[in-house]
């Protein structure tokens, strides 16, 4: 069979899970083995697209009025939040304490642990991670 332009689709609603590694590679395990998990839906979900551009058009407009590009702070502010809108769940401890699955928990995690944030903005990245079959 050739190959077919249509692989390269993944579905805006595609979801992955991905297992959390610390600094050595190695995967985080609650007492019991399981695998410290987030589920991710992909970059090409509407939610995602859609905020990516109002932060842009943003930017757009205060460096049209101020004639200064945005500051890193606010583009890492950016980031967190775009990842907080394809986080559909997680299972993670920190010390020792299961983390919340909610919304405020993610933006307090992904803005306060940068490797989480850089993990998650990887996997997240990589279409192929959201292909199934």
């Amino acid at each position: 069979m050739n190959p077919d332009i249509a692989s390269l689709g993944v579905s805006v609603h595609a979801e992955a899970v991905m297992e959390v590694r610390g600094l050595d590679g190695e995967t985080f395990r609650h007492d019991d083995g399981r695998p410290f998990t987030i589920t991710l839906l992909s970059q090409d979900n509407d939610a995602y697209v859609r905020l990516a551009r109002q932060q842009a058009d943003r930017r757009l407009q205060q460096m049209a009025r101020t004639r200064t590009p945005a500051l890193t702070g606010t583009t890492e502010q950016e980031q967190v939040e775009l990842l907080v809108a394809i986080t559909v769940k997680w299972d993670l401890c920190m010390n020792g304490a299961e983390v919340e699955s909610t919304p405020r928990e993610y933006r307090r995690l992904y803005a306060t642990i940068p490797a989480l944030r850089e993990q998650v903005a990887e996997f997240t990245g990589v279409r192929k991670n959201f292909l199934t079959g």
